[in-house]
């Protein structure tokens, strides 16, 4: 029965003891809670004097630069380049002429579609009038705006033919690689820069 009595005894005190112990570290990070809802007036501020130094102009990264983006100029037209005014490693913005292509042949088809459609809307014109005074069918009145229409589109035609001959930037950026030089005969779909 004393056995029960001291081991009863024991379990009490360990009890209190652990019941003294929580109370305790529960004030003390009461207080430290306290102190860190304290807010300081002051900031530590460390002073220096201002030096010169000379610095070295050098700097060593390695590392490799991939482009953002990269287009290849592709021609839309035939003929002899005329002109190469950018080669590789140059600089470039968008717009710039890069190539002229020979483009005789396609100036004088633009004249000769220029020839036609004037005429086809003079005669549209003139079948117009003739027309609301019934002096022709309306079939050639429809004959003469088909006329015309085509005439419209082979001249719009010989017109992109004619600006295809002059390369232009279609980005700024620089130039990787070059394919043609002077004199240089060039296709449709044929690389001309990178």
């Amino acid at each position: 029965m004393k056995k029960k009595i001291v081991n009863i005894s024991l379990v009490i005190g360990l009890v209190g003891l652990v019941a003294f112990t929580l109370k305790s570290n529960k004030e003390e990070m009461k207080e430290k809670e306290k102190l860190g809802l304290v807010v300081s007036e002051t900031i530590p501020v460390e002073l220096t004097s201002v030096t010169s130094q000379k610095l070295d102009k050098k700097h060593e990264v390695s590392g490799s630069f991939e482009a953002i983006s990269e287009v290849a100029v592709i021609s839309e037209t035939q003929g002899k380049v005329i002109t190469f005014n950018k080669k590789k490693g140059q600089t470039v913005n968008k717009g710039d002429v890069l190539a002229s292509i020979d483009n005789e042949l396609a100036l004088a088809d633009m004249q000769t579609a220029q020839a036609q459609y004037d005429k086809m809307k003079a005669d549209l014109n003139r079948f117009s009038n003739l027309r609301k005074s019934e002096a022709i069918t309306a079939r050639q009145l429809e004959e003469a705006k088909l006329g015309l229409q085509s005439a419209e589109a082979q001249l719009k035609s010989a017109k992109k033919r004619v600006a295809n001959a002059t390369i232009l930037a279609p980005i700024s950026g620089v130039i990787q690689d070059d394919f043609i030089q002077e004199g240089s005969y060039v296709s449709p779909g044929m690389k001309l820069l990178i």
